[in-house]
């Protein structure tokens, strides 16, 4: 498992910022075919503050910590039930 620096670890959280940023951009403008949509600016802005907000807050190791690909070793119950969660969940809001 890579340890990043207080610096690397920083960086790549803003890089991730900047990214989910940029795709919800594309989600909500892109797809309605004009950017004249207060809501979506609305919900746009909130992420964005609150990612700059949590930006500073955060501990440099736990976004490190966040960053790094397995981490530590996952229960088999509870990969079970997300599993099952996320299998009725995310249906579920195409019906809501």
């Amino acid at each position: 498992m890579t340890k990043f620096t207080e610096s690397e670890a920083m960086l790549r959280g803003f890089i991730f910022v900047l990214f989910y940023l940029a795709l919800f951009f594309l989600i909500f403008f892109v797809a309605a075919g004009t950017i004249n949509i207060p809501s979506a600016w609305i919900a746009l802005g909130s992420y964005a503050a609150i990612s700059i907000i949590n930006f500073f807050l955060v501990d440099p190791d736990l976004v490190s910590e966040r960053l790094k690909m397995g981490g530590k070793a996952v229960n088999q119950i509870d990969r079970v039930l997300a599993s099952v969660s996320y299998a009725f969940i995310y249906p579920l809001t195409l019906i809501v």
